[in-house]
């Protein structure tokens, strides 16, 4: 059986003619994945996602970001779909076995006839999907990677800094301004501003709302009845005396007590001490096996606080209840004197550093749109417009900043010296090493094999999308070979999923996976 798994998958792998159809757009509108005959509908595929969601609390996702979210997991549905339907395919077990496993997992104490037919056929099929997988585990032998020696150049590590390089104060000739202009987009972006909590207090909240929630939510603006008092438990054999006082020594258990609510007090105390005036000292008196004496000290009584003594803070929670559920507004329907203004200015070379706003959810793809931020609505509109209807400060910083770019990708690495660079990491490099980003931007294969390569006293230039950055291989360490092993156990066990999935027709909706 092991032998045999073990050939089909290397078999899969160099074969090099795979039916794998890539994710292409999607022809059956009503299904957004299908994996040859096996489909996954739309209200499925978004119920796992809301599922897979909350398992790893992602909440308040921009559009961006709940699209990343989605391609993530369908590329793990795809291979979860895929692996189990191989395993059906090739391992058979037989029904008997399946049942006789279930029984043994459900134990003694429970009976397999109170599943209804559809609970039991889910966990039948689940348990195959189970034992499948542990077949197929244990047929690949992994531990046998475990004998392989690795060649000692292999298990050296290079220490390489990364350095950022320091732009300069350029001149903005015309040569540069046209340059830019040929090259780069420029954009307005008009914002639309509403200070929600100003609009909620001034245009939703009034005296029959603060009304309704003081007399709805009465418990919030009350103060419980509180008690004070000491309390003995008699661990002596003499409870000849009713004196508290009499009681205080090292042989019994002294504790005092402030501001203590009913529902914290055990109730057979509570009993006693509710029938207490204060300072009154009850009788000696039994909870369990246990004697107890106690002295009440001091009664709070209930308060309930008028509404004009806490309408701020009723006011205060309104607001953030409605905080909570406002997500959309009308601004043409909102009184202007609600509503700020302002003007924003970027380029398609720095989108997001250019407007220098980090909780502006603003993306230049979405040419208009609308997003909240804490107490803040905004809605935006982005319009291309000229270089010269910029600013003249915004206008030079933008046209300095893309020409520095240019010189920095055009010019030899060699003239670069130590005052020009800013050093912003240090990275552990080495040749098992599978992708690598600089400031969150990853690397193409093609670059990340130069890193891999780099070689001491020979620094290399990385260019990405608006960034170019110098790497310099400055030391080197061995890495363990034990963790390489593991690490190579990783990437065999990705080669035969890739393997897996290529023997199979996979269609993704495109459209509706975006939507």
């Amino acid at each position: 059986m092991k032998t045999k798994i073990i050939t089909i998958f290397f078999s899969a792998l160099l074969a090099g003619s795979f039916l794998f159809m890539g994710f292409n757009r999607f022809i059956t509108p009503e299904f957004i994945l299908k994996i040859d005959d096996d489909k996954v509908t739309i209200a499925e595929f978004n119920e796992l996602f809301s599922e897979h969601k909350n398992n790893l609390k992602l909440k308040q996702l921009s559009p961006q970001e709940e699209i990343v979210a989605k391609i993530n997991y369908l590329g793990q549905l795809v291979n979860e779909i895929s692996l189990k339907k191989y395993l059906k395919e090739k391992i058979k077990l037989n029904e008997n076995s399946i049942l006789t496993v279930l029984k043994k997992t459900l134990g003694d104490n429970k009976d397999i006839s109170q599943f209804s037919t559809s609970q039991f056929e889910n966990i039948v099929n689940n348990l195959g999907d189970e034992i499948n997988k542990e077949i197929f585990l244990n047929s690949l032998e992994s531990e046998l990677f475990k004998g392989i020696e690795i060649d000692e150049k292999l298990l050296k590590e290079k220490i390489v800094k990364i350095y950022e390089i320091k732009n300069k104060n350029l001149s903005t000739d015309s040569i540069s301004v046209a340059k830019y202009e040929n090259e780069v987009n420029t954009y307005e972006i008009k914002l639309e501003i509403v200070d929600l909590t100003r609009y909620i207090k001034e245009t939703i909240i009034n005296e029959s709302i603060i009304d309704s929630y003081y007399n709805e939510n009465l418990n919030i603006f009350t103060k419980p009845k509180t008690f004070s008092y000491d309390q003995i438990i008699i661990k002596q054999n003499s409870l000849s005396s009713n004196n508290f006082e009499d009681y205080k020594n090292d042989e019994n258990s002294i504790n005092s007590f402030k501001d203590i609510q009913k529902q914290n007090i055990i109730p057979q105390i509570y009993n006693v001490i509710n029938e207490l005036n204060e300072n009154e000292v009850s009788k000696v008196f039994k909870v369990g096996n246990l004697n107890y004496i106690v002295k009440l000290n001091k009664i709070n009584n209930e308060i309930i606080y008028p509404k004009n003594e806490v309408k701020e803070e009723i006011i205060n929670k309104i607001t953030d209840n409605e905080l909570k559920n406002l997500n959309q507004l009308e601004l043409n329907k909102i009184n202007n004197k609600f509503i700020e203004k302002e003007i924003l200015y970027s380029d398609n070379f720095l989108f997001e550093e250019n407007l220098n706003k980090n909780n502006y959810k603003i993306y230049e793809d979405q040419k208009e749109g609308t997003f909240k931020n804490k107490d803040k609505y905004y809605e935006y509109k982005i319009t291309k417009i000229s270089i010269n209807k910029i600013p003249l400060i915004e206008k030079n910083n933008f046209i300095n900043k893309y020409i520095n770019f240019i010189n920095q990708r055009d010019q030899e690495i060699n003239s670069y010296n130590t005052n020009d660079l800013t050093e912003i990491d240090v990275k552990n490099i080495n040749y098992f090493l599978r992708s690598l980003e600089i400031k969150n931007e990853k690397l193409s294969e093609d670059q990340l094999n130069n890193v891999i390569l780099i070689k001491k006293d020979k620094p290399i230039k990385v260019k990405l999308t608006n960034k170019v950055y110098i790497l310099k291989y400055i030391d080197e360490n061995s890495l363990n070979s034990e963790l390489i092993q593991n690490k190579i156990i990783n990437i065999f066990y990705n080669e035969l999923l890739n393997a897996i999935k290529s023997l199979y027709k996979i269609e993704i909706n495109n459209e509706k996976l975006l939507q």
